[in-house]
């Protein structure tokens, strides 16, 4: 036997949300550490030079980035990567396209207390547009956002 469930309301597209005001933190060098939430830091452990292949619709191969994102909890709760936003900006302040083939492989799930998470991040960007190129993390979507800027591997 089954039991009859209310449908949920419906959203209207009349609603207006209320916008958040998103703080990005100073910038620290591409080896620095940035700090997303009390005791939650960011760091980049790796950023290297590759040749992005286009796997997905839209993505274009060719130079690129392969940025390795570190998130350290020194909470004594979980935090949740699943609102992790990480992108690339070139030195004409031209946002690098983001790629989804290998090493792509973006933050997921959660870091646990006192653990370490890691992410790989591909992005499409010309050799001489890397300097300084400006890579910003967002570990949850109440921000703040880590800014790291510097002289990218060529």
């Amino acid at each position: 036997m089954s039991t009859p469930v209310q449908a949920p309301t419906p959203g209207s597209t009349e609603a207006s949300v209320p916008s958040q005001k998103i703080t990005k933190r100073k910038a620290v060098t591409l080896d620095g550490r940035g700090t997303a939430a009390d005791d939650v830091t960011v760091t980049l452990t790796k950023v290297a030079a590759i040749t992005a292949k286009a796997v997905g619709p839209g993505e274009v191969s060719g130079p690129g980035l392969a940025v390795t994102v570190a998130v350290k909890n020194g909470t004594s709760q979980p935090v949740d990567l699943g609102s992790a936003v990480v992108n690339a900006t070139a030195s004409d302040d031209t946002p690098a396209a983001a790629m989804t083939g290998k090493p792509a492989r973006p933050l997921k799930g959660s870091v646990e207390p006192g653990a370490t998470a890691s992410g790989v991040y591909v992005f499409t960007l010309a050799e001489g547009r890397r300097d300084p190129v400006t890579v910003e993390v967002t570990v949850t979507s109440a921000g703040p956002v880590v800014v790291f800027r510097g002289r990218a591997a060529s």
